[in-house]
């Protein structure tokens, strides 16, 4: 029976991770394709790196450990050497490494572990922070899941495409938020994920030294690169900025990275070297002083702090054992304040280092107390992620939304913008993205390690086990020290050292206790006298249920019912991140609250030969036109080779406000390269008149020149409503493919710039109150705009009610008239185009209460071109208040 018992459970597990490979590798294969760019002499050099790794994990699983380990510290400014800069958006190569190495780990499991005390369960089973660790995986995985589903407008459940809108004040695209998330959520997942399946593989005493031992080789010889490139080669594999700045990453993504690894070894070879623990005594010199020149060539002044406090809670742990003597120990810290201090020291060599700068420009901002220079402009990212906290804190704005929302929450403060990838502090980020359930998880998870190193280092008999133990306990002391300073969430090397690190230590420290829950929990309670008693015989369900009252298994429900407190605290971090991200966090509120005018599938502006300005789509675009009149021209225009035989039809959509269809408006076949013109109705339902109240909502909503969109929105003004357009082509080309030019789009058409026409009124319904002259338009061309500019003019209105007439008259080149837009206060208030050269009336769709006004013009597409005797120009006319 129970053999039958343990083969169906062999199965049921093979079972699941087949179907967990059957979602693995689709998402693998999409995340290549998608984040890894695909260049011919990058993908040469990578792909080799990457099927080893896999090969060996899949085959020999203890040789692709050793293999991932080897290239992690070796790779990861792989991209640099063929241009790929951190402009790019890119995967680091230390995740793209992972992933493959998990890749083949799962296959591993499922067709040739042979060992089930290293399978996936075993390992995940007797991790002693598996509760905390797999509820805080749980709870990435939703966060990242709710903010990729809301930076896709909630795709496919309420729009009907992965539409790039724009996320933020500074123009970041939807396809960049979603990024960030995946990024960031597995940068927070893989790490607790590595050190569930490695664990397993420290607790072989052997092997664990082979992992270390490779680990070392691998940052030994990053070292030694780092040293030809201060020496020979000082551009190889360095980034302009680095260069710029004068700090090295060796084989890194970046210095800091660099930094973390040395400060993170260094305390470990200091304890085990001062100890007599690494043979010979060269060695050991070699190891500290290259360390040293990394970490000076790093530039990073927080790696700096984080190897002192490092070696110094590791001096004071080993102080604590009899077996060093006392000669030993004060040479030891001698030596440590001569290798902290020395890099303040005036030598010429060592004040050539940008550490050294550094660390002196930053004793200056100490002694004048400029305290926001000192960190960096740090405590302005550490006050907007509490102030994130603040506004979300049973959810955060989601993992990896931190960098997207930081934009839109210091133009809410009125503070300077930053260029950040993150909030530069661990548990600050945590706030932040995962709110208050994920800070509480971070801290149980270290008090829970803490507490476990403490009960079990007594177990600890061989002096060599207690040299390691305080050795890697110095080592975490300074990977926390960095995570004050830094989040490192581009730096997955970065994430894995201290995840190998900390479960090294865990391995040493916490042996796996192999029972099971319920037999751990009988004996925790039977060991207390006041506590149930679990007679022999009897279930623990069934003695709880003889012996507990009902107060008392209330007062015990999180230690009798752990699920369902989890259970219930995910259900209400998922309510809660919902809720915000159909509210505040919406892109159709934040669309509002901004003033944003949304459009996506669109290429950048060009000009015609006409100066016309138009852009370039794809298949399928949208935008958000603003209701400036009664009805928006469209000029669209196609430009297939083949048109005339294979015609492009073209339609046209109303959209709601998360830019899911509603109904076709037009429909048109593009059978010829010319301009075609679509006049798109926006006065429909009361529309015009919900748009003229909304303007109206106070006087105070029409601001002066040179206040923008989202300043006017964040002062209480929501801006016009907006209609929203879908437009679909059935098929595009790509010029570059076919006429053999260096363009890589696809285009399917183009739409022009956007003019609005305003219907007249009859003069019999009208009055004129006042006429103000045309001599009255002040600016550098007057009433007379002969090149692109704009004339301005002040007035006051005296009665409620008043509407605005302006006359105007265009003069044509290439066919089009002048092009201009009207400001009232600052805010664009009419666009149209003129078709004719007489003077017309202009009659503003407002209704003004007294108040005083400015009123400005702007002409948009100037022209003028004497070989075809063509000259496009806009005269200004009088202008008259109106009362019907």
């Amino acid at each position: 029976m129970s053999t039958f018992k343990i083969g169906a459970a062999e199965i049921k597990y093979r079972l699941y991770l087949i179907l967990f490979l059957l979602f693995y590798f689709p998402f693998l294969f999409y995340f290549y394709l998608t984040f890894v760019p695909l260049i011919k002499p990058y993908q040469l050099t990578l792909i080799p790196i990457l099927a080893i790794i896999l090969l060996l994990s899949a085959f020999r699983l203890e040789w692709g450990w050793l293999s991932f380990l080897f290239f992690l510290p070796l790779t990861g400014n792989l991209p640099y050497y063929f241009g790929l800069n951190e402009n790019i958006p890119q995967a680091p190569v230390s995740l793209i490494l992972f992933l493959f190495f998990f890749a083949g780990y799962i296959l591993n499991q499922n067709f040739f572990s042979p060992r089930k005390d290293l399978s996936f369960v075993s390992s995940w089973r007797w991790h002693p922070l598996q509760p905390f660790l797999g509820f805080f995986l749980g709870l990435v995985f939703l966060s990242g899941l709710i903010a990729f589903l809301r930076y896709s407008n909630f795709f496919p459940f309420l729009t009907d495409g992965l539409h790039e809108l724009v996320v933020n004040v500074n123009g970041v695209r939807a396809g960049g938020a979603r990024m960030s998330v995946i990024f960031s959520s597995l940068n927070m997942a893989t790490g607790p994920l590595l050190s569930f399946i490695l664990l397993p593989w420290l607790q072989l005493p052997d092997f664990r030294q082979k992992l270390m031992k490779t680990f070392c080789l691998a940052f030994f010889l990053s070292l030694l690169f780092n040293g030809l490139q201060l020496l020979f080669f000082p551009q190889l594999g360095r980034l302009p900025t680095w260069i710029q700045l004068e700090q090295f990453q060796a084989t890194y993504k970046d210095p800091n990275s660099f930094g973390f690894y040395a400060a993170a070894f260094l305390p470990a070879f200091f304890i085990l070297a001062l100890s007599g623990k690494i043979k010979p005594v060269w060695l050991e010199v070699i190891l500290i002083a290259f360390s040293l020149l990394g970490l000076a060539t790093s530039g990073s002044r927080s790696c700096w702090l984080a190897f002192s406090l490092g070696s110094v809670s590791g001096l004071l742990l080993i102080s604590q054992l009899p077996e060093i003597n006392q000669r030993r120990k004060l040479f030891s810290w001698l030596i440590l304040f001569f290798l902290i201090t020395f890099i303040f020291l005036a030598f010429p060599l060592l004040s050539s280092f940008t550490l050294t700068k550094r660390l002196n420009l930053s004793w200056d901002f100490l002694k004048k107390g400029m305290v926001e220079e000192l960190f960096s402009g740090k405590i302005a990212l550490w006050s907007m992620a509490w102030e994130m906290f603040r506004r979300f804190p049973l959810s955060g704005v989601g993992t990896g939304a931190y960098i997207v929302e930081l934009p839109n929450f210091l133009y809410q403060a009125g503070r300077p913008m930053f260029t950040t990838d993150s909030a530069e502090n661990l548990f600050f980020q945590v706030l932040a993205e995962l709110g208050l359930f994920g800070a509480i998880l971070i801290f149980i998870i270290a008090a829970k390690a803490l507490a476990c190193s403490l009960k079990e280092r007594a177990r600890l008999k061989e002096n060599q086990e207690k040299l390691m133990a305080i050795a890697l306990g110095s080592s975490l002391v300074a990977c926390l020290v960095n995570f004050i300073f830094h989040s490192y969430i581009g730096g997955f090397e970065a994430k894995y050292l201290f995840w190998f690190l900390f479960t090294y230590f865990l391995s040493i420290l916490c042996a796996p206790d192999k029972k099971s829950g319920q037999e751990k929990m009988t004996e925790k309670i039977n060991e207390e006298p006041n506590l149930l008693k679990i007679p022999s015989g009897e279930s623990f369900s069934d003695a709880g249920e003889k012996q507990l009252s009902p107060k008392r298994e209330r007062g015990r429900l999180f230690i009798l019912r752990p699920r369902l407190f989890m259970i219930l605290i995910t259900i209400l971090f998922i309510f809660s991140h919902f809720f915000a991200s159909f509210t505040e966090l919406s892109l159709v509120r934040r669309t509002r609250d901004f003033g944003w005018l949304q459009d996506f599938g669109f290429y950048n502006w060009e000009k015609d030969w006409r100066g016309f300005d138009f852009r370039w789509a794809k298949k399928k675009a949208g935008l958000a036109l603003e209701r400036l009149g009664s009805q928006a021209v469209l000029m669209v225009h196609a430009s297939h080779p083949d048109i005339e035989k294979n015609p492009v039809k073209l339609k046209v959509y109303q959209a709601n406000d998360w830019f899911k269809k509603e109904k076709e408006l037009f429909s048109l076949e593009i059978k010829d390269k010319q301009w075609h013109q679509i006049e798109i109705d926006l006065e429909n339902e009361r529309a015009g008149q919900e748009r003229r109240q909304k303007l109206l909502e106070g006087k105070d909503n029409l601001k002066m020149e040179g206040q923008g969109r989202a300043e006017l929105a964040a002062q209480g003004g929501k801006g016009p409503y907006n209609f929203n357009l879908v437009f679909e082509a059935n098929r595009d080309w790509q010029p570059g493919r076919v006429l053999r030019v260096p363009d890589p789009r696809k285009i399917a058409f183009a739409l022009g710039d956007i003019w609005y026409q305003y219907p007249t009124l009859p003069e019999e319904e009208i009055k004129v109150i006042k006429t103000i002259p045309a001599t009255s338009w002040t600016g550098h061309q007057g009433s007379e705009l002969g090149t692109s500019g704009s004339a301005e003019l002040s007035f006051s209105v005296e009665d409620d009610n008043t509407y605005l007439r302006l006359q105007v008259r265009g003069q044509k080149a290439g066919g089009l008239g002048p092009l201009f837009k009207v400001y009232l206060n600052g805010r664009v208030v009419a666009k149209t185009m003129l078709l004719t050269e007489e003077w017309t009336y202009l009659y503003l769709p407002l209704s003004l209460p007294r108040g005083e006004y400015q009123i400005k013009v702007e002409f948009l597409n100037d022209f003028y071109d004497p070989s075809l005797g063509q000259d496009r120009n806009l005269f200004l006319g009088p202008l008259s208040l109106l009362q019907k």
